[in-house]
């Protein structure tokens, strides 16, 4: 429910920033206008509840002396989380009630009476009844078993050089459900101004939804700026579902002003569902070989990926979905084996004769592969990208110094990931489902074509220009829709009735492929048995290949499409008649197609948003002996490098505007401090042995309330921002026995 970045979008019709390429909507920062660091604009309206329950049994048995072993285990978790979001996507704008006359009439005001609310702030809700349950039921059971052999012990002296070897096997299983269910509103079909009649449209649609404006502060009518204003939170109620009420909206039909009474009705808007299915055997062998100087561990591992997705539920006539339909259909099945192999070579002291300062050395070598299950991922086209798969291989040293109390490691490692997903890159359908929802609102509304600059002998309605929008998505997300595709779009009757019920990609995800390279320093000192101190210092540099490759095509088609179909006339419309006499691409290159092609050129080049260096201290002090025994103190420092936020922009060849990736404008560095104070003693309970322990925490010790730039501008100034970390106390308190 809190408004975006963080305080809410300026009123976007005017807003030029969402036609300027490289830079970001307008958002309000100013706490003197509204202090977001202490409401929610969304008042009462934001409810949030979790509930988590779980469940884990284990059996353990040594076998033969402890040389074998197993283990078999259960795990069962359910989650759920149940919110209220009544202003969701696309909600975020604050307007400026800017009508000064109301569409009602009286025979004293023939042109309109005068509107009390001029000048008043405003933000809308879609569907102010809108919320959310969330559930992930996730069970798995595991089977485990080791054998160990010490040859050493042997009285063969050549039987002794085979060493100390163990066998582990793993056998896994997980299944996970995951569903998520959204609630709407809906006027009652069966009330005297219902939305079929009154409005053409069927029960449960957009245009059928309970929506509402809530004033957020007094007239703005003589503010001199923005920074004069002042925003309040929601105050106001919500209707009340049952209750009666009487509306006055627009019967494109009749195409006048109609009044009548309906209720608000809850509905289940949309109900999408996600099963995944993950199946792993696993073989490993770890060997020690002379007097444990040669550590081995070669591993294997197969793992069977099959994730299942819901069908797109029909509505029944109030509106709700019909939730006796709800199944299941195979989405993706993967299969990947994987091996990890590992060398670890201790010093040999007894050839080369022991190091100075009680010293012991070790390198080592690590290979290993890795696939993890994320369940269903589509890209833009609506197709299955299948799970990521990663290699990594880490060469290294540790070195102990005066018999463990002071140790080194240096490690350098390099990770290559397929199918890495990635963030930031925006959704270039979005903007296309927009300009049909607009063509339908005018086609409502009873707005002509030719006046709005859509000039073309088919275009005689709005719904051929909603249409015509449609035909212009691209042709392979198009074969890629329908009710068996998880994902269907459509439009609903014709003429009067004409309608749009929009969807959304399932789990959409932007992909490329990356190889990471670093180094991690690590110090480790003991000065006292009570005193720990420990350094840790990393370097890391990615680089990503192919990055919002598909996208960048979906978009260029999409404007190729516009200047061609239909002789260009849909280049050339107004995007949002009647508020807007602009055509969609510059807006769309601007908001959309800007950050996908920056995305792209980013390939093959080091990634300036990933912090370089990072370092962390973490020490704690423990009482061992004195009055203060069994009291310990400690603390952490952490320090991370800037990080690129952006890119100055420039004119291409073509005369677009691009990113100049060679002058990165970078986000400041950041730091924090931790604090803890800890206290453990033995205590009898009821005759029992019972460790005690209760610690205070304190995270983000230095706090301050300056806001974090994650987003600048073409010019430097930062576009987005993010609220600071909070100081958070915590009180842990545990009893072992």
């Amino acid at each position: 429910g809190a408004p975006q970045g963080p305080g809410g979008f300026l009123r976007g019709t005017g807003d030029i920033n969402r036609v300027r390429a490289g830079y970001f909507r307008t958002r309000l920062t100013d706490r003197n206008v509204f202090d977001y660091y202490e409401e929610l604009m969304t008042g009462a309206f934001d409810f949030r509840r979790q509930e988590f329950d779980a469940l884990d049994v284990r059996l353990e048995q040594l076998l033969l002396g402890g040389k074998a072993g197993f283990e078999l285990a259960f795990n069962k978790q359910d989650f759920s989380t149940a919110r209220d979001f009544a202003f969701g996507n696309g909600d975020e704008e604050i307007y400026i009630d800017a009508s000064r006359f109301l569409s009602v009439r009286s025979t004293a005001y023939p042109n309109g009476i005068p509107n009390p609310n001029f000048g008043r702030p405003f933000i809308i809700s879609r569907d102010v009844f809108r919320d959310q349950l969330n559930t992930t039921d996730r069970e798995a059971s595991q089977a485990t078993a080791f054998f160990r052999h010490d040859f050493t012990k042997s009285e063969s002296r050549w039987a002794r050089w085979l060493g100390r070897h163990t066998v582990s096997g793993l056998v896994f299983r997980t299944d996970i459900e995951r569903t998520n269910r959204t609630y709407g509103s809906t006027w009652d079909p069966a009330g005297a101004l219902n939305p079929l009649t009154s409005i053409a449209q069927p029960p449960g649609t957009f245009a059928a939804q309970v929506n509402a404006w809530f004033y957020l502060g007094d007239s703005l009518i003589n503010a001199n700026s923005l920074s004069d204003a002042r925003i309040q939170a929601i105050s106001g109620s919500r209707p009340e579902f049952g209750e009666t009420y009487t509306l006055r909206v627009y019967d494109p039909t009749s195409r006048s002003f109609v009044t009548g009474t309906s209720r608000p009705l809850r509905i289940l808007s949309n109900l999408r569902g996600q099963v995944e299915e993950v199946s792993s055997e696993a073989l490993t062998l770890q060997s020690q070989w002379f007097s444990d100087h040669l550590t081995t561990l070669v591993g294997w591992r197969n793992d069977e990926s099959t994730a299942l997705t819901s069908i797109d539920l029909p509505r029944l006539p109030n509106g709700d979905r019909d939730e006796s339909q709800f199944s299941f259909l195979p989405a993706s099945t993967q299969t990947q084996e994987s091996w990890t192999k590992s060398v670890v070579l201790r010093y040999p002291d007894r050839l080369f004769g022991e190091l100075p300062f009680g010293a012991d050395l070790r390198v080592f070598w690590n290979d290993s592969e890795n696939f993890n299950p994320v369940g269903q991922r589509r890209n833009i086209w609506n197709e299955e990208l299948g799970s990521p798969s990663a290699a990594t291989e880490e060469i290294g040293l540790s070195l102990s110094l005066f018999r463990g109390k002071l140790d080194f490691r240096f490690t350098s490692y390099e990770t290559s990931i397929v199918g890495d997903a990635v963030g930031g890159v925006p959704n270039p359908y979005q903007y296309q489902n927009a300009m049909i929802v607009r063509m339908t609102g005018a086609h409502q509304a009873g707005l002509i074509p030719s006046q709005f600059g859509y000039i073309h002998p088919t275009f005689n309605t709005f719904e051929d220009v909603a249409r015509a929008y449609f035909e212009a998505i691209p042709a392979r997300l198009r074969a890629n829709m329908g009710p068996d595709k998880n994902f269907n779009p459509e439009f609903i009757g014709t003429g009067a009735t004409f309608g749009w019920d929009p969807d959304t990609i399932t789990n959409l995800t932007s992909v490329s492929d990356t190889v990471s390279e670093g180094l991690e320093f690590e110090v480790i000192w003991n000065p006292t048995p009570s005193w720990r101190i420990a350094v840790n210092a990393s370097k890391n540099e990615a680089v990503k290949a192919n990055a919002a490759a598909e996208e960048l095509a979906f978009a260029y088609e999409w404007i190729s499409n516009l200047q061609t179909l239909y002789g260009g006339a849909l280049s050339r419309g107004s995007r949002n008649p009647p508020t807007e006499t602009l055509p969609p691409i510059p807006q769309y290159r601007g908001e959309t197609v800007s950050q996908i092609e920056t995305a792209n050129a980013l390939s093959g080049t080091r990634s300036p948003e990933i912090r370089e260096w990072r370092f962390n201290l973490v020490t704690r002090y423990e009482f061992r002996t004195g009055p203060l025994r069994g009291f310990s103190i400690g603390g952490a420092a952490r320090w991370q490098d800037k990080a690129g936020i952006g890119y100055p922009f420039i004119e291409n060849e073509a005369g677009n505007e691009v990113a100049d990736l060679s002058n990165p404008y970078y986000g400041p560095e950041e730091f924090n401090l931790d604090a803890s104070l800890g206290y453990r003693r033995k205590i009898n309970l009821f005759g029992t042995d019972v460790d005690w322990n209760i610690g205070l925490n304190i995270r983000n010790l230095v706090a301050d309330d300056e806001l974090i730039p994650i987003k600048a501008n073409a010019d430097g100034t930062y576009g987005t921002v993010r609220v600071p970390p909070y100081r958070m106390w915590s009180l842990n308190n545990s009893f072992r026995f």
